[in-house]
């Protein structure tokens, strides 16, 4: 009859670790063949977006996480940006949506 309670304790544990929120650190640099963010820990960010040639974007401000998400901020650009970074559970990629564009980052070094 102990057999229960035991069991019952490491169900409980089991659960309660599932839900610990996981201290992430969104820095570094994701990219793709076209497109970069450059997260720094001073809260500061480069994005550079080269998906069309005769539109080149290269950007610099500053971020701040919100919901597990990466917003840019405080930026001067003349084209609009993806500016809302959703991180993925894993915390090695960030997708964002502008309309019908969808992209997917991936932090450099986390495919070994």
């Amino acid at each position: 009859m102990k057999s229960i309670p035991t069991l019952f304790g490491i169900a409980l544990s089991l659960i309660l670790f599932s839900f610990t929120p996981i201290d992430y650190s969104p820095t570094g640099k994701y990219s793709s063949q076209l497109v970069s963010l450059d997260v720094h820990a001073d809260n500061t960010f480069t994005y550079i977006d080269n998906s069309n040639s005769a539109n080149k974007i290269a950007v610099n401000g500053t971020w701040k996480l919100v919901n597990n998400s990466i917003v840019l901020d405080e930026y001067e650009s003349t084209k609009k940006i993806h500016s809302k970074w959703n991180v993925d559970k894993t915390g090695i990629a960030i997708k964002s949506r502008k309309g019908l564009a969808f992209y997917r980052l991936v932090k450099e070094g986390s495919c070994n």
